[in-house]
């Protein structure tokens, strides 16, 4: 296992609004100076000894690049090569073997599953689903085993080729192979054998002629990056250009190309097509160059192909396992295209490579926060707001969540930080007032919302918001006009009109509350609040069997609403159905049994029907929870003394006086218990 593969698979487990920025990647000249000779072969002799043979290829030949006659760089690099390919021949017998069992296990499944199906009559969704499953497993097996076919085929015929000396078919054979399957140790190792064979089949006119050759094109291409460098877009061209004209097929000038078309202007179509274009030769070239496979990830992401683009992205990252960037730029495109789990991935690889890319932090609490992995998102968002102190939206999300936490103390101050960076942005101003109605700091949360109207001035919800937090300082003359203005934004809005409908209520304008009401009730018939209201005013009216009508519709939106037994209740107890009053009082106090207002108004219930037992009971109850429901003591009294309970209400009253001396029914009871 190479050491990408680790690094890949490491971040893998720690991880079990987003657009394309301009990510430039300008390409380096990688030449090795003579003083890294020696470091260099103790880094491959490591990476031997480790198993990770690519990594050990890689630095061998870029030492036999410089300098081909290195016989130590040239035999440390023979003796990885055959001991790599002794370990892809034991891998793929490993493979061949495994996969013969698999087919034997699918078989013997499918074989179990058909049998399942037949038995069942087909009808079992559990068995189509697994069936499904199995299935698929074997399309993926069957597309795989397909690709290793074809690749197969090409190394084969590369080997032939090689055999016949024809060393540029074999070499084009096997970049073929690569494209198909980067990660094929057994092409690349077939590569460095080409590339070996080949020189080692030149005459020393030959050698010298194409070394002459390489020196000019080397010259060419540092020339060309220096000149993207300085964003001499034609020079760099032009450069490249003679590069091809000596060597048709060079994939590092086709890569320079692209780069001066799409540095050059990465938002103009024309540009990002050329670029693709030359890309994608450089690529045909070379399977290896991450850079302008990322490139052309960049590409495909700029015209919405977002599939293509994490398909090239994700090559880039295998191929440079340790770029966090790399990982940070895919992520934001798993993300785009909904793909989070993939996403949260590649955000957890990027921090685990590199933790000061801008932008990941944010992007992974965002990840996280749709995945409902709130307590992560928000350690995410505090981390970005650390790492980019003056980046508003991560102190506006970690104030979201800190509120939707409960924790409104450092919603506030966080919120307010957010606000402070960037004053215009009415989404901040609003949850910050949010935050702050909740704290019940309304003068605070009239300010923000009145900003957040002026920035915005044509949202109705603003001016709705507005009016609620008005309403909650009674300042109800400011409020009926917040809440105009958000029914002149939105006329449809039912919402909009029952709070008017509450302001008018509030102001004594019963029959305007009234009319607000109905129009809410008309907007939608699934809204419960104005029925409630409705209700209580007609009700208050002596208007009882329209109130009850408006709250038995309430009842059937929500059938479980503890507000509209409790009003039932009431109701039923002013048109004297003391049965249903009952029946709902009881219900409401299953509900909120420490209610002293239900407990009570069940107790008279009882007392009208003759229910002493069960009305002292209940009467004894509220006393129990609230020592100063005088109330009570009154009732409880007069049914104790009409149960014969002569002591029993004497106990009462004097208990009562005793408590509260004044209480305004004082001389009725001593005359009662005949004081």
């Amino acid at each position: 296992m190479n050491k990408k593969t680790i690094i890949i698979i490491g971040a893998a487990i720690l991880a079990i609004a987003l657009g394309i920025g301009s990510f430039f990647i300008f390409r380096g000249e990688g030449n090795v100076k003579p003083d890294r000779r020696a470091n260099t072969i103790t880094l491959a002799e490591e990476y031997y000894n480790h198993g990770e043979f690519q990594q050990a290829m890689d630095l061998l030949n870029g030492l036999l690049i410089e300098d081909s006659t290195d016989q130590e760089a040239r035999t440390l690099l023979n003796e990885i090569i055959e001991a790599k390919k002794n370990y892809e021949e034991e891998k793929a017998r490993e493979e061949q073997e495994a996969l013969a069992a698999q087919q034997e296990g699918l078989k013997e499944s499918l074989d179990t599953l058909g049998d399942s199906l037949q038995n069942q009559g087909g009808s079992s969704n559990t068995s189509t689903e697994a069936m499904n499953a199995l299935l698929a497993r074997e399309e993926e097996r069957a597309k795989e085993e397909k690709l290793q076919k074809e690749v197969d085929a090409l190394l084969n015929a590369a080997r032939n080729a090689l055999d016949d000396k024809d060393f540029d078919s074999a070499e084009s054979l096997v970049k073929q192979a690569l494209n198909l399957k980067p990660d094929s140790g057994t092409a690349r190792a077939l590569q460095v054998e080409i590339d070996r064979k080949r020189k080692e089949a030149e005459s020393e006119a030959e050698r010298l002629a194409r070394e002459e050759k390489e020196k000019k094109i080397n010259s060419l291409l540092s020339d060309a990056r220096r000149a993207l460098d300085r964003k001499d877009w034609s020079g760099a061209r032009n450069m490249a250009e003679q590069v091809l004209e000596m060597d048709p097929g060079n994939g590092e000038a086709y890569a320079i190309i692209g780069d001066s078309y799409y540095n050059e202007n990465p938002d103009s179509a024309a540009n990002r097509n050329r670029a693709q274009s030359e890309y994608e030769k450089a690529i045909a070239d070379n399977p290896d160059d991450w850079q302008s496979r990322f490139k052309l990830g960049q590409i495909y992401a700029a015209e919405g192909d977002l599939n293509r683009a994490i398909e090239e992205m994700q090559k880039a990252a295998d191929l440079n396992g340790q770029n966090g960037s790399l990982y940070y730029e895919l992520g934001k495109n798993q993300y785009r295209a909904g793909l989070f789990r993939n996403a949260l991935a590649s955000f957890k690889s990027c921090e685990l490579l590199d933790p000061k890319v801008e932008g990941n932090y944010f992007a992974l609490g965002l990840t996280e926060k749709k995945l409902s992995m709130n307590s992560n998102a928000l350690n995410a968002f505090i981390e970005s707001s650390r790492l980019r102190p003056t980046h508003a939206p991560s102190f506006w999300e970690a104030g979201k969540l800190y509120f939707s936490s409960g924790k409104t103390s450092d919603a506030l101050k966080t919120l307010k930080m957010a606000v402070e960076l960037e004053p215009n942005d009415a989404r901040y101003r609003k949850s910050l007032a949010l935050a702050q109605f909740s704290a019940s700091d309304f003068d605070g949360a009239e300010i923000n919302y009145e900003k957040a109207a002026e920035l915005e001035p044509d949202n109705g919800e603003n001016y709705h918001n507005l009016a609620l937090v008005q309403m909650m300082k009674a300042d109800y003359s400011t409020a009926i006009v917040s809440a105009s203005k958000a029914i002149k934004l939105d006329s449809s809005n039912a919402r909009y009109y029952f709070t008017m409908g509450e302001i008018n209520e509030a102001l004594a304008m019963k029959d305007s509350a009234v009319q607000m009401y109905k129009q809410s009730i008309n907007l939608d018939s699934g809204y419960i609040k104005p029925y409630i209201n409705l209700a209580l005013i007609l009700d208050e009216s002596g208007n009882y069997n329209e109130a009850l009508n408006y709250m038995k519709e309430a009842e059937k939106i929500d059938s479980e609403s503890f507000v509209v037994w409790n009003n039932l209740g009431s109701i039923y107890l002013h048109i004297e159905d003391y049965d249903n009053c009952i029946k709902y009082y009881r219900k409401a106090a299953a509900v909120k049994p420490g209610d002293t207002d239900v407990l009570f108004n069940l107790s008279i219930a009882y007392i009208e029907t003759k229910k002493n037992t069960e009305a002292i009971a209940h009467l004894k109850s509220i006393i129990a929870i609230d020592r100063t429901y005088w109330d009570a003591y009154y009732r409880l009294a007069h049914v104790q003394f009409s149960s014969g309970d002569k002591e029993g209400a004497s106990a009462t009253v004097k208990s009562l006086l005793s408590a509260n001396p004044d209480y305004e029914k004082a001389d009725e009871l001593k005359a009662l218990i005949g004081q």
